[in-house]
């Protein structure tokens, strides 16, 4: 299956309005379950002095493949970025656009040619970090055949420095790992 229409980033900077981006070809979107509380927001529009970097991969049987280039999506962990994150990525779901609201709340950084990125001015709280990786088809027609995405929650103190892989094992699917501890979607 060509996946050309996958732009990933395209996505970005709409990954906080909307994952929808990454599904391929028309689909239905089915109405979400949960709704936008801004209470659930609370101090997450504010500045801060925390940052968040690491390296963005993927692995099969053979290979390691690095995201290059690639936005990477901080946002905060919420009921509501948890469906989009748990049905969007998780299983492929196409939820009726985002609120608006969400992009008020979303950071944003890109990797280099070596899938390394840094986010900064990153408040206390608890986040997903969300990126994609992606690699030609096996004749190398069609840089985008595959695209993988990956996701880790994590917990940022006042002023952190935090480091991390974001990565995927396409054994288990799309697991969040959550300050460390995996789980399933």
């Amino acid at each position: 299956m060509k996946t050309s229409f996958l732009r990933v980033s395209a996505l970005f900077p709409l990954l906080a309005l909307t994952f929808s981006s990454c599904l391929i070809g028309t689909v239905i979107a089915v109405p979400r379950q949960v709704p936008f509380h801004p209470a659930d927001f609370a101090g997450y529009d504010q500045p801060g002095t925390g940052s968040i970097s690491g390296r963005v991969s993927t692995r099969d049987d053979h290979y390691q493949y690095i995201s290059s280039g690639e936005e990477v999506g901080v946002i905060p962990v919420t009921p509501y970025t948890t469906e989009t994150v748990k049905r969007e990525l998780g299983h492929g779901e196409r939820l009726t656009r985002s609120d608006g609201r969400l992009a008020r709340y979303a950071h944003y950084g890109k990797t280099d040619r070596d899938g390394y990125f840094t986010v900064t001015g990153l408040p206390p709280g608890r986040y997903y970090v969300i990126g994609s990786t992606h690699w030609p088809n096996a004749t190398g027609d069609d840089e985008y055949a595959n695209i993988q995405w990956s996701c880790e929650q994590v917990t940022l103190a006042k002023g952190q420095a935090l480091k991390l892989d974001v990565t995927h094992n396409p054994q288990i699917g799309n697991a969040i790992t959550q300050d460390g501890f995996a789980s399933g979607l």
